[in-house]
């Protein structure tokens, strides 16, 4: 029975996806962030915001109908996934927000559509 299970998670849970996580690392107030960034320059800016608990492969398979015509950015947040994890950082959605538009700042980019899950929601709309 737990080598089916364990063999049933690494055939589902693991498959490729069509869109690559392929990410990057960059430093924002003293904390190494993971991202990715599908680099289409000249289309408008589509953010991912995980939710609690998780990273930025969560939108992996839902980016494919988002990819044509956006620059699409995903990240994990401080704290989550490949980011750092600093004791010393104020995990409030105004410091979160404050994150993210420098985070933003340092990517060159001004305007931003948002998609958010669970707290990345929340986030998005504290943003806002």
């Amino acid at each position: 029975m737990v080598l089916f299970i364990i063999y049933f998670l690494k055939k589902n849970l693991y498959r490729k996806t069509k869109y690559p996580c392929y990410g990057k690392t960059i430093n924002v107030k003293g904390i190494r962030i993971f991202y990715t960034d599908n680099q289409k320059i000249e289309k408008p800016v589509l953010l991912f915001l995980h939710g609690f608990q998780s990273f930025h492969y969560v939108f992996s398979k839902n980016i494919s109908f988002f990819d044509k015509d956006y620059r699409i950015i995903t990240l994990d947040l401080p704290g989550f996934g490949y980011s750092e994890k600093p004791l010393n950082f104020n995990y409030t959605f105004q410091n979160v927000c404050e994150f993210i538009h420098e985070f933003l700042k340092k990517l060159n980019i001004s305007k931003i559509n948002f998609i958010g899950n669970s707290l990345g929601g929340g986030i998005a709309i504290a943003y806002s």
